[in-house]
């Protein structure tokens, strides 16, 4: 028998150490460091983060399975070198991984509880089978064919099975995560089953004696697909009707990802000056050179406000984005960020994207998200923004390093001056504090 894969997982509870769980081979290759798994956390379900590998369970502990992944294969949540960072980041702060993890991630995708199950597709035909198991009968018979997993576990007839169910595609986990507190990032609508689609002259005619419910029928026959309310809107029937079709499987849910309002655009600054001073120049040129060689470097911009730092800062940007790098730029307050927000916004465009903890849980998520898929390639913000998702860094500006905004003053208590070297260092880029007073550790 070959030995199990095995991770360790950081989990949202208050613990010192990751948790080691073995993988299914069926969950092996989206089980990889950097992606959200489901795991099982004392008599619940939780969605962890994988750390790393394991080469061996510890001793005492008895080893559970990983049930579910949540990102698509060759796609983790975490790039490899923040997650290099954020494990440099638990061991020198000595903080709970969970929390670490709940920091660099937006609500929207950040670990959480139990969550949910759903019938598949797949699960719904096993259903209407000959002696399928009385869990995805009930859970056919629920709205959406969704439950928490608590609930299916009360139906079903041995210990683990749940987690059988899920590899073999039966059942699928969503991460409640997803609609965390003011980030609706999917939105639930109505649709007509395809079965009731192909034969709908017939599905209405039963429908006779119910006027309101044909009406429903019919409208969302019509439509394209639309939550329940707006559905008994148009219809001129009660939330009832809507119910009851949705029971009786002629209408099903689904979730389809909704897009969030644009950020409000800011006033754009001057132009780009056509020369720079020699010291500018000079210091250009510098990192110009460093960035060539995309090796770790660091670098200290001493200058008295004034006397042009930022636009030092911008052309090592454009630079970085030449050589096809990203670039994170930190300011020490959110105050500080529409500011240079719009310096940056001006010379680059839609390649920056704004992300601080001052945004609500839809906003920051759409920042991530962007970030993440290479929609932009510079993310400015406070402390929060050293771990914006960025593939291949190459710059990493910390603006007023000396300023005590850096500090996060609750769990995890991080220094983002700190972590700003440990990602470069991780991701083989620049990073440049600049300061008119330079603290004693980066003169």
């Amino acid at each position: 028998m070959s030995r199990p894969i095995l991770v360790r997982v950081a989990v949202p509870a208050p613990l010192l150490e990751p948790l080691t769980y073995s993988v299914p081979d069926a969950l092996a290759a989206r089980s990889v460091p950097g992606a959200r798994v489901v795991v099982p956390l004392g008599r619940r379900r939780a969605v962890g983060l994988v750390l790393e590998t394991a080469a061996e369970v510890p001793e005492g502990v008895a080893l559970r399975a990983v049930e579910g992944a949540l990102d698509a294969e060759g796609r983790p949540a975490v790039p490899s070198d923040l997650l290099e960072t954020l494990r440099w980041a638990i061991e020198h702060y000595l903080a709970p991984p969970g929390d670490v993890v709940r920091a660099a991630l937006p609500a929207a995708i950040a670990p959480a509880g139990e969550g949910w199950v759903r019938l598949t597709d797949e699960g719904r035909r096993a259903a209407r089978g000959a002696g399928a198991p009385e869990a995805l009968r009930w859970l056919a018979g629920r709205p959406g064919g969704r439950a928490r997993p608590r609930s299916v576990e009360e139906r079903l007839e041995a210990a683990g099975e749940l987690g059988r169910l899920i590899e073999a595609g039966l059942i699928a986990v969503e991460d409640e995560s997803r609609r965390a507190r003011g980030a609706p990032v999917e939105c639930r609508v109505l649709v007509v089953a395809e079965t009731v689609r192909a034969a709908a002259d017939e599905a209405l005619a039963a429908l006779a004696r119910t006027p309101a419910r044909r009406r429903v029928l019919a409208t969302a026959l019509a439509s394209p697909p639309m939550a329940a309310g707006e559905l008994a809107r148009r219809a001129g029937a009660g939330a009832e009707a809507v119910r009851r079709l949705v029971r009786d499987g002629l209408l099903c849910e689904r979730f389809v990802e909704t897009e969030p309002p644009p950020l409000p655009t800011a006033e754009l600054p001057t132009e780009r000056p056509a020369e720079l001073t020699p010291p500018q120049a000079e210091a250009v040129a510098r990192l110009v050179e460093r960035l060539a060689v995309r090796e770790f470097h660091q670098a200290l911009l001493f200058g008295v406000t004034g006397s042009g730092k930022t636009e030092v800062y911008l052309r090592a940007a454009e630079e970085a984005l030449r050589l096809g790098r990203s670039v994170i730029f930190l300011v020490p307050e959110i105050g500080l960020t529409p500011q240079v927000a719009r310096a940056l916004e001006h010379r680059f465009g839609e390649d920056v994207s704004v992300l601080h903890s001052g945004m609500n849980d839809r906003q920051r998520y759409r920042a991530w998200r962007r970030a993440r898929d290479g929609a932009a390639r510079i993310v400015v913000g406070a402390r929060s923004a050293v771990f914006a998702p960025l593939d291949r860094p190459g710059l990493i500006v910390v603006d007023e390093e000396h300023d005590g905004g850096y500090k996060q003053e609750e769990s995890p208590r991080y220094h983002a001056r700190d972590l700003a070297l440990v990602r470069a260092r991780a991701a083989g880029a620049v990073v440049v504090y600049g300061s008119a007073t330079p603290s004693i550790e980066c003169w």
